[in-house]
């Protein structure tokens, strides 16, 4: 199989994916090549507010109305994602929160997929999933 193309991109993460957006926006033909499956959870597939603010930048800039920016910001998750952090610790923590009760992995999944399904008109927010901690 043969395609002709300006640009091949390897990697449909959070960068591939806009760049690849950005160029079809300037009249490029892209391939992106992906080796993975999506959607897919990976550490790391997440910003910071100053890359929101990048990517919203270059929504208006090229055009892109379909970029929605959404920090879903978990706090004190029950995992051992932080080395040392034992659940005892968690546990602790999460007994003084308004909530008091500890963040678990499906409370955070839910959160980003409220941000897709059901917060369709809201972008460049935080959502934070911390059972209280910030009010």
């Amino acid at each position: 199989m043969t395609a002709a193309c300006d640009l091949v991109i390897v990697g449909s993460g959070l960068g591939g994916s806009i760049l690849a957006m950005v160029a079809r926006a300037l009249g490029r033909r892209v391939v992106l090549l992906e080796r993975g499956r999506h959607p897919r959870f990976a550490i790391g597939e997440s910003s910071t507010p100053l890359a929101n603010l990048l990517i919203e930048e270059l929504a208006d800039r090229y055009e892109l109305p379909r970029i929605r920016v959404f920090s879903v910001s978990p706090a004190g998750v029950d995992t051992d994602f932080v080395p040392g952090r034992s659940r005892e610790q968690l546990l602790k923590t999460a007994e003084k929160m308004p909530l008091a009760r500890l963040t678990t992995p499906d409370d955070v999944a839910r959160a980003v997929i409220a941000c897709i399904v059901d917060l369709t008109s809201s972008t460049g927010i935080v959502v934070p999933v911390d059972e209280g901690r910030h009010l």
